[in-house]
């Protein structure tokens, strides 16, 4: 009736004005935690240019009071102009935040490297922080193998960990149990403070290689990669009937997880149900 009509029209327009309310207000949180973001690698930069000038200045000074042929100095030379190539990235302006993040992040270990260097002549840097980056993500990298290179190799210099960072280095994800024996029935637990701090590192991951046991923070990293991801490779042993019954089932009105560039799957084990029970 005409009555009812007119009753519900405030009521769908205070809904409408609710709806719109709330939209705004994730607007303006989303808004605030950039600006946030924002301020805090500016100030990051900020401190960066005055230990960039620092450095540069000791390099400068060792440079004038050392001979052409000292090892030392043509070695800290070497590494200046990486440190400079790397602060000239800065300042181009179509890098996003996260790149700007991580770009800072290396330029400080490069700062602390010369830094070393110049402080310690005998101070020989790791062979590794020579060679050029793309020789690392992708020939390296691979051959290292996920584990080594977030839980060794990353701890063992601040470069290398700013470079472990990177989603180029993860372009294959490879991981299998730590044992000297393939026992596939073991699983590479990932807890969900691990799986925050690394997912951005593997947003890029192209390759999947995963022979353990499926667990839900692998299964989460996995799930982070899908619209980089054209390659799955994932096994174990059907011994443990709670290895794959312990994951977590996604609902329908989750939605599906969609990995739009998925090519090739080779699956065995309890790795088979993942998809199902995960709306893959």
């Amino acid at each position: 009736t005409r009555k009812e009509v007119e009753q519900q029209g405030p009521s769908r327009a205070a809904e409408k004005r609710t709806c719109a309310d709330h939209a705004l207000q994730q607007c303006l949180a989303g808004l605030t935690a950039k600006l946030s973001r924002l301020a805090a690698l500016q100030e990051r930069i900020k401190k960066l240019n005055h230990k960039a000038e620092r450095v540069f200045e000791a390099a400068h000074a060792k440079e004038e009071f050392s001979e052409e042929s000292d090892t030392t100095t043509q070695s800290v030379r070497g590494q200046c102009e990486v440190l400079l190539a790397v602060l000239t990235g800065l300042q181009d302006d179509g890098k996003n935040v996260h790149e700007m993040e991580s770009l800072v992040c290396l330029a400080n270990a490069k700062c602390d490297l010369i830094t070393a260097m110049i402080q310690q002549p005998s101070f020989a840097p790791s062979p590794l922080l020579t060679l050029p980056e793309c020789c690392f993500t992708s020939y390296i990298g691979p051959l290292l193998g996920t584990r080594s290179i977030i839980g060794r190799l990353a701890l063992s210099n601040t470069a290398l960990h700013a470079l472990s960072r990177k989603p180029t280095t993860h372009q294959t994800l490879h991981l299998r149990p730590q044992s000297k024996r393939f026992d596939w029935d073991t699983p590479v637990d990932l807890t969900d403070k691990q799986v925050a701090a690394w997912r951005a590192a593997f947003r890029k991951t192209k390759r999947a290689v995963v022979g353990c046991a499926p667990r839900m923070g692998l299964v989460h990293l996995l799930e982070h990669a899908r619209e980089a991801l054209t390659e799955l490779e994932a096994w174990s042993d059907a011994h443990y009937v709670d290895d794959g019954r312990s994951l977590e089932r996604r609902e329908e009105t989750e939605g599906d997880i969609a990995f739009s560039l998925l090519a090739r799957v080779k699956v065995a084990g309890w790795w088979i149900c993942v998809a199902n029970r995960r709306r893959w």
